[in-house]
């Protein structure tokens, strides 16, 4: 793994691409491009999210439905249409 991040400075430093890259740069440069110190970066983020998920089920949570139904029927004794209004509410 050093030795990636030292290849890569390295050729930051010696590539003449038109725009200076200090040491820090090309330093910074090669740890968001390397595979393994990303896989241990989000490694530990994935472990500090299990965290949150494992007192998820502790919360509290609620939910609010509803809903709104015309049926027309023409020619009905009782009317023309049919309306229902319906909801419910848990926690």
């Amino acid at each position: 793994m050093d030795v990636k991040i030292l290849v890569i400075v390295y050729g930051c430093l010696s590539a003449n691409l038109g725009n200076a890259a200090d040491l820090v740069d090309a330093v910074n440069a090669a740890r968001s491009f390397d595979t393994d110190m990303a896989a241990a970066r989000e490694g530990r983020q994935a472990g500090h999210e299990k965290r949150w998920q494992g007192i998820a089920g502790f919360l509290p949570s609620a939910q609010l439905d509803g809903g709104y139904n015309k049926n027309s029927q023409p020619g009905m004794p009782y009317g023309e249409y049919v309306q229902k209004h319906n909801w419910s509410a848990s926690s």
